[in-house]
């Protein structure tokens, strides 16, 4: 997509010094063999503390809210060796194929899908911080890093209308699978929108020929490149889980227009076993002997009653 903010890494390594001395040292090790934070990292910690209190008062204040914002707490300045190696994990899962703002298999560039996965970057952030626990010292610089990997992209109108509303759905719910799934639905919404739109047809990312998840559909249609990218969606899920020690099992199912007709030509996952060596046109033609049906059966309720 964009190889600027999209593409930095995270490091959490940890630098032990030989001789003993703490300077230029990362963490430490304490008696009950945890690894503790470095005072002069500790101090550039709770200045990210700062950061990060500033910047959600400013999201706050573009969402048209009160710009008072509680800040993310200070941890405690102790953590495990198993806090690390999963911190570690979940950095290397973020700098490569985790790494959705800058994936090789999503090259569409339109305000829509990267505002959708600007959302799922954070929430993995608030799911890694959440499984840590949230005093854990190594939340505040993983969020921090992950902040300065979205933000670059939340000043365009178009792409924060889309992270809102996505990263609100998991504030009030709690569940990855209701925001995943409904902040899909409205970035897709407001993308077939635009596509529409003759001005918004003036950039390359809104033409016919563009596609949601891919810059340009070349032989596929609308519906395979949603369910292609869906299914990449479910597995970079599952990698996420993985990393952060959480069961696999409990990745999400992407669905689209689900309440549809024709949803039922859009849901990977689970569901696709239901309809293995039925072709695509067998089954638009069974959706639309079912859209007939009942069409058929308001007219006969509005003849009857």
């Amino acid at each position: 997509m964009t190889e600027r903010a999209g593409s930095r890494g995270i490091s959490t390594a940890a630098a032990f010094s030989s001789s003993g001395a703490e300077e230029g040292s990362i963490y430490k090790l304490t008696e009950g063999r945890n690894v503790r934070l470095n005072q002069a990292f500790d101090a550039s910690r709770k200045s990210g503390e700062m950061q990060m209190s500033q910047r959600n008062q400013a999201l706050s204040g573009s969402r048209g809210g009160s710009s008072a914002s509680a800040s993310i707490a200070g941890g405690r300045s102790a953590f495990t060796g198993n806090d690390l190696a999963r911190a570690n994990r979940f950095a290397a899962h973020i700098n490569g194929s985790g790494n959705l703002l800058n994936h090789s298999g999503i090259s569409a560039k339109n305000d829509e899908v990267v505002g959708y996965l600007a959302a799922i970057t954070s929430i993995k952030g608030e799911m890694f911080a959440a499984s840590s626990g949230r005093q854990n010292a190594m939340n505040v610089p993983m969020k921090n890093a992950l902040n300065q990997m979205v933000d670059y992209y939340l000043s365009r109108k178009g792409v924060y209308k889309v992270y809102d509303y996505t990263t609100n759905v998991y504030d009030r719910t709690h569940s990855s699978q209701r925001a995943l799934e409904e902040g899909l639905e409205y970035a897709y919404r407001l993308f077939q929108e635009k596509k529409e739109s003759t001005e918004a047809q003036k950039q390359a990312a809104y033409l016919e020929q563009a596609g949601f998840f891919q810059n340009v559909l070349k032989n596929q249609s609308m519906q395979a490149d949603l369910l292609r990218g869906m299914r990449l969606l479910e597995d970079n899920w599952r990698a996420f889980l993985k990393s952060i020690g959480e069961n696999e099992k409990k990745g999400i199912a992407m669905k689209m227009q689900k309440h549809s007709p024709w949803g039922i030509l859009l849901e990977p996952g689970e569901h696709r076993s239901l309809f293995r060596g039925k072709s695509s046109k067998l089954l638009l033609t069974e959706a639309i002997v079912i859209a007939a049906l009942i069409v058929v059966y308001l007219c006969y309720r509005m003849i009857v009653g």
